[in-house]
């Protein structure tokens, strides 16, 4: 170790920011994370020394635990520069520009994952998808938490493809790990500020200092982000003490009571009541506010039998916003855009298929041959597709009865400890994480009360993993033991509003109460190698045997029903590994042929009805067979990265729609027999005019990054039956099976084709420093976000009338552009940015409630954005 000679000021700023370091430090100590990877030069190589006058701080390990980086893993990877360029606050930021991944988030704690369209929508608490998410190595089980604050991050990995080895869980998709900057023993400081349309404010850094020199080092960092919403609530004008009604049961009477388009009935009319509208609802709606903050202690003490390191992670966020809002659009009479229940329409719906309006008035002159019925069914044909494949005149004007809160606190850490002597490595890792989290949210998007809930659900988890490498044979063979233990439990309450209420104490029947508890323990083993065989050849294994148990309790009740109770315990177990075999090219080039045999645990629905329980899916597991291509070309001008991929699956778990007799339709989890998915995946990073004579020097540092992504991926084997009352007579009904076939269909969140571009092109400008112009864009094919190809699940029958793209997006593209300025030290930057640049509106989610109360939701994605970003460095 080398001591340093510090100024006046740098002695002053060690003194603050250890004391700091110090309120907060516990007495244990802690230890760092293996460096990523790819990340600060190549793997295996020897470590640099240190210039004269800089301290050095050695973090352990050149393998990697957790997820790691192999010569036959398929991952991208994002560094700070790429997250803050593209202005990303959580990973599902990032997936736009990921090929085959999809994240598709309803507000900032209710996320799903997708990778190569293997996935689970599932948006309730005990939702455990198929895509495990790691933050610094510690598996991160809750959804609550899963997508949280990106901010001091130093890479996020993005594994694509199902992992048979490690110590992952639930991976049959895939892994996403976040890996976080760890304390250097140097003294550092950054802060960034960002201000942008919606009144957006946010604000990051970190600060460093060594505490005690040579061995303990600390690092502060933190995030705080606010942001107005873009969505306008016309319902946010009602007066004090309500509007009052007129005495009268006339539909005019009971339309000019309306303040947004809620629908009174006749009685209330009658009697003169004023609108059962809540007075101070908001507006604008779909807000952010959020702050996060982390502290590392690394502590590396000398000693003789071994060297070794202990980081300590304590880090707590809280999220204080409006529930994310979408849009509806009504399907009663079996048409998009018509009424919901209880007869509410979007005005901009409204105008389109008034009788008077200019859409009617063109239609009739293009065809001066059709009746008035037959000019009607056009027009409500032409406005279904419309809606469908546009979205209506304004989609971000919406008219809710409720605007409540999401509240979410997380806290947690973890302590690594890790020790190495001669090629042995051995690392502890222990986490805790804990959340609470309340939502009260309208989710039918409407004025009136069709279906809405109140939710509170809290969860904890303790993780364990330990780990044992190294290496034999000269370094030739690298072998890896390890085992994985997760303990979590998580309760929740829901209460469920379907009447014209806001509140209990309003009037009105109560709602009906949903509470489920769930206790998760699983336990893994596992161990791979990787064996240089040649030059050329090298091969790698891998196995992990699995264990999961869950303990899932669940009441459901009304006032007038007993409670619906269920207790089971159920325990899964199975092995999964992977083989595969690399070619070398040389040492940076290669060509690997791998297969994985991965597993994903049971699923307990918690959505469940009084007439089917609470059900459960059975485990699913995948075959996946997988060759991959990296080459360096051109001295390293150009690097490539490919696969092709095919994947067998078996009892897919997925939501569907049940239309049974005798109850409302209902959502449940079960598994589709079997699916096939067959891809591609290239990505090319390129600087196509460096070292090019005679072009300057200057136009060297443009650098271009490319991904491409394709997806056939199918239900091979999927029918599901029901139960349906069909009316046979306006008297009569009959109970008959019907089968629901969806063999063929695309998986959902899997469009055919995805492409990123990136672009950016340092300009140095002498003395005066550095402007780097960026442009990044993303164009995704036709997403569905159900096994109904975009069609929905139809009337309370059954019926599929919904027209092409209803529950799903066509094509689009989004577009973003940087420019930024540097001073020649990079203690300064000034950035200014747009995102969104063509103010394009999608969908990034939608749901067929057709069944439910004769409606279609629908979640958009951002408008333009646009804002300067000021990053001072000391």
């Amino acid at each position: 170790m080398i001591r340093v000679r510090r100024s006046v000021p740098q002695c002053l700023a060690s003194a603050v920011v250890s004391a700091l370091l110090l309120l907060g430090a516990p007495g244990a100590s802690a230890q760092a994370e293996d460096p990523p990877e790819g990340a600060g030069g190549e793997a295996g190589s020897a470590p640099a020394e240190p210039p004269a006058g800089v301290e050095e701080i050695v973090i352990l390990g050149e393998v990697p635990v957790g997820p790691s980086l192999k010569d036959t893993e398929s991952v991208i990877l994002f560094d700070s520069a790429d997250i803050q360029a593209l202005g990303a606050q959580d990973v599902s930021d990032l997936s736009a520009y990921t090929p085959n991944v999809a994240i598709p988030a309803v507000g900032s704690t209710s996320p799903t994952f997708f990778i190569r369209g293997i996935g689970l929508s599932d948006y309730n608490a005990n939702s455990t998808g198929a895509v495990s998410i790691y933050r610094d190595g510690v598996s991160i089980n809750a959804p609550a938490i899963q997508l949280g604050l990106l901010y001091d991050v130093e890479q996020v990995q993005i594994l694509r493809g199902p992992q048979g080895t490690g110590p992952f869980r639930n991976a049959s998709g895939g892994a996403i790990n976040v890996l976080s900057k760890k304390p250097t023993g140097e003294h550092s400081a950054d802060l960034t500020s960002s201000f942008g349309r919606f009144d957006e404010r946010d604000f990051q850094g970190h600060v460093e200092a060594p505490i005690v020199e040579d061995l303990l080092a600390g690092r502060l960092a933190f995030r705080f982000r606010e942001r107005a919403g873009y969505l306008e609530n016309g319902c946010a004008f009602e007066p004090p003490g309500g509007r009052p009604i007129k005495t009268s049961d006339s539909v005019a009477a009971r339309r000019s009571a309306s303040v947004c388009g809620e629908r009174m009935d006749e009685q209330w009319v009658r009697t003169g009541q004023v609108s059962r509208l809540p007075f101070g609802l908001a507006t604008p709606l779909n807000d952010t506010g959020t702050w996060g903050a982390r502290g590392q202690f690394l502590l590396t003490p000398e000693t003789e039998l071994f060297d070794s390191q202990f980081l300590l992670n304590v880090h707590g966020s809280h999220v204080d916003e409006l529930s994310t809002l979408g849009t509806t659009y009504g399907t009663q009479g079996n048409f998009l855009g018509g009424q919901t229940s209880r007869g509410y329409q979007e005005p901009e719906i409204a105008a389109l298929l008034a009788a008077d309006g200019p859409l009617r008035a063109l239609l009739v002159a293009e065809n001066p041959g059709l009746s008035s019925r037959e000019i009607t069914a056009l027009l409500q044909q032409t406005v279904a597709k419309e809606l469908a494949n546009k979205l209506d005149p304004d989609p971000y004007r919406i008219d809710v009865n409720r605007t409540g809160d999401t509240l979410l606190d997380n806290a947690g850490g973890f302590l690594e400890m890790k020790f190495s002597r001669g090629n042995l490595q051995l690392t502890s890792r222990t986490g805790y994480e804990w959340y609470d989290r309340l939502r009260d949210i309208d989710q039918d998007y409407t004025p009136i009360v069709l279906f809405e809930t109140e939710s509170q659900d809290d969860a904890y988890q303790v993780t364990q993993d330990l780990n044992l490498n190294g290496d034999l044979l000269g370094g030739d063979l690298v072998w890896n033991l390890g085992g994985f233990f997760l303990h979590e439990e998580l309760d929740a309450h829901i209460l469920n509003y379907t009447a014209e209420q806001q509140v209990v104490r309003s009037g009105g029947s109560l709602p009906t109460v949903r509470n489920f508890s769930e206790k998760t323990q699983d336990v893994a083993v596992y161990g791979d190698l990787a064996w240089r065989l040649s030059d050329d050849w090298s091969i790698q294994g891998g196995a992990r045997f699995n264990q999961e148990k869950k303990d899932f309790d669940y009441a459901l009740f009304t006032e007038n029903s007993p409670p619906l109770g269920r207790a089971p315990a159920e325990v899964w177990r199975a092995p999964t590994g992977m083989a595969g075999i690399t070619y070398h090219f040389d040492d940076r080039s290669t060509l690997s042929f791998k297969y994985t045999r991965s597993w994903k645990a049971g699923h307990h629905n918690a959505s469940a009805n009084r007439l089917l329980g609470a059900t459960t899916a059975t485990p699913e597991t995948i075959d996946a067979f997988e060759t991959g291509l990296k080459l360096k070309l051109f001295d390293d001008r150009l690097t490539l990265d490919a696969a092709l991929f095919f994947y067998k699956y078996r009892d897919y778990q997925i939501l569907v729609v049940e239309h049974d007799f005798g109850s409302l339709p209902s959502l449940e989890f079960i598994n589709a027999s079997g699916a096939k998915v067959v891809g591609a995946e290239a990505l090319l990073d390129l600087y196509p005019l460096k070292d090019l004579d005679p072009i300057p020097s200057y136009f060297d540092a443009l650098h271009l990054y490319l991904t491409f992504g394709w997806l056939n991926g199918r239900f091979t084997e999927f029918a599901d039956s029901t139960v349906q009352s069909l009316p046979i007579s306006q008297t009569q009904v009959v109970n008959v099976l019907v089968v629901a076939d969806y063999t063929g269909n695309r998986l959902p969140n899997a469009p055919p084709f995805t492409v990123a571009i990136s672009a950016d092109w340092p300009f140095e400008i002498g003395r005066f420093g550095t402007v780097t112009p960026r442009y990044d864009g993303a164009w995704s094919d036709t997403v569905y976000f159900d096994q109904t190809e975009g069609r929905g699940f139809g009337d309370r029958s059954g019926n599929i009338f919904l027209p092409k793209n209803a529950i799903g997006q066509p094509p689009h593209w989004l577009h973003n552009v940087r420019l930024a300025y540097q001073t020649p030290d990079g203690q300064f930057e000034l950035a200014g940015w747009v995102r969104n640049l063509l103010d394009d509106t999608y969908k990034i989610y939608a749901f067929d409630a057709s069944g439910f109360n004769n409606l279609v939701v629908n979640i958009l994605n951002e408008p333009r954005t646009y804002g300067v970003d000021f990053t001072v460095r000391w």
